[in-house]
């Protein structure tokens, strides 16, 4: 007797025909190249592109158009990286480190302009593209660039806080745009579980990322813990206070020019405060030290 084995057809893409093992994150559907877009994590059909956009658009103010801030923060970065490999200054003036940061305290923002070599840019400026390209749009232009400063900020001062004067630690410099990333993937969980969408894919992305920040050793764990908890927190205080003008909405009915006001006013108390959060805590940390 003889066994053979037979290799299951993969499902078709159901707008082109086309045979595909590619499978829409939302819908399960299969996706050929042409109907493929690209989200955050993962890829979407055209048809639940479109719905999500629309949706998204609904609850956040999406933005249209190219993601620009997205690429002019890697524009930055690459302008950075060859700057760093000309002259030695540039390092010397951006790069972070705790006992550099109470005295220079644009440290804490212009570090992540910096990578330690091509592999770690290269790895990062992927993230920025494949999560800030679909990030900016959801959020618009303000609010994204906001929530990456803040994740870069958020991420020195985690490394501030985990630092010791008495250890090397508050010596060592920290270099790289892993903070500010990790802010947007915090942003993306947050989003999806707002929306109802799965977050097994972003999840599986934190765990992997998560491990190899605390088992490869250079990598700081503590700037990637620091910009992902800064972007939890800011998403989540950014959705109790849209929830809170929706329901003011509905319980005493305005404008549509007054509750657009109100939401774009709202809009930027969530930032300013965990901006006023992180430096209250720098101010702390360096008073104790």
């Amino acid at each position: 007797m003889s066994e053979e084995s037979v290799m299951p057809e993969p499902p078709r893409c159901r707008a082109h025909g086309q045979p595909s093992w590619v499978l829409c994150q939302r819908c399960g559907n299969a996706v050929c190249p042409q109907c493929q877009v690209q989200a955050a994590v993962g890829v979407h059909c055209t048809t639940c592109a479109h719905a999500g956009r629309k949706r998204v658009a609904a609850r956040f103010g999406a933005a249209t158009g190219q993601p620009v801030v997205t690429y002019t923060l890697i524009g930055l970065c690459l302008a950075v990286f060859v700057g760093d490999k000309a002259s030695p200054a540039v390092f010397k003036w951006l790069a972070f480190a705790p006992v550099l940061g109470s005295h220079e305290p644009h440290r804490f923002l212009t570090t992540t302009l910096l990578h330690a070599g091509i592999w770690h840019l290269a790895m990062n400026m992927l993230a920025l593209y494949v999560t800030g390209s679909s990030l900016e749009r959801v959020l618009g232009r303000g609010q994204f660039l906001a929530l990456y400063l803040l994740g870069a900020v958020g991420g020195s001062v985690a490394v501030l806080w985990l630092s010791s004067p008495a250890a090397t630690s508050w010596y060592t410099v920290t270099v790289g745009a892993s903070g500010a990333v990790f802010a947007l993937f915090a942003a993306v969980f947050v989003i999806q579980r707002h929306l109802g969408t799965d977050t097994a894919p972003i999840l599986g992305l934190l765990v992997v990322n998560g491990i190899i920040s605390v088992t490869v050793p250079g990598i700081s764990w503590q700037g990637h813990l620091g910009g992902f908890v800064t972007g939890l927190l800011l998403g989540w205080l950014t959705l109790l206070l849209r929830q809170a003008v929706a329901r003011r909405a509905v319980a005493s009915p305005t404008t549509r020019g007054g509750q657009v006001t109100a939401k774009g006013t709202v809009t930027w108390l969530a930032p300013i405060a965990v901006a006023a959060l992180l430096v209250v805590l720098t101010l702390v940390r360096y008073a104790v030290a």
